[in-house]
């Protein structure tokens, strides 16, 4: 629901949403410490590539927000589920030694 969506993206920006914000925070960290638990192995056997945590997350999440972002502002009338599959293939390019081969 783009409505909906876009009502959610904005209201994260305001101020007296500082609670919410707080807890999406340690929420956050929580996802990635399991994220580097896991990551760190395949790093470390050369299935992924070595970077830091934070651009490891942005070939992750930066292609699909972009995405998402061209919808709710109507720049792209296209679902962003439509793209899953390509934004999938992209990560795996983006992040493995092998470039997903």
């Amino acid at each position: 629901n783009r409505s909906e969506a876009n009502f959610l993206f904005e209201i994260s920006r305001s101020e007296w949403a500082q609670d919410v914000r707080d807890a999406r925070k340690a929420r956050n960290a929580t996802v990635a410490e399991g994220v580097e638990a896991w990551r760190a192995p395949l790093v470390a056997s050369g299935d992924l590539l070595p970077m830091q945590a934070s651009l490891f997350f942005s070939q992750i999440i930066g292609p699909a927000q972009f995405v998402c972002r061209a919808w709710l502002s109507g720049r792209d009338p296209s679902d962003p589920r439509d793209h899953a599959d390509a934004l999938i293939a992209c990560a795996i390019r983006a992040l493995t030694a092998k470039g997903g081969r």
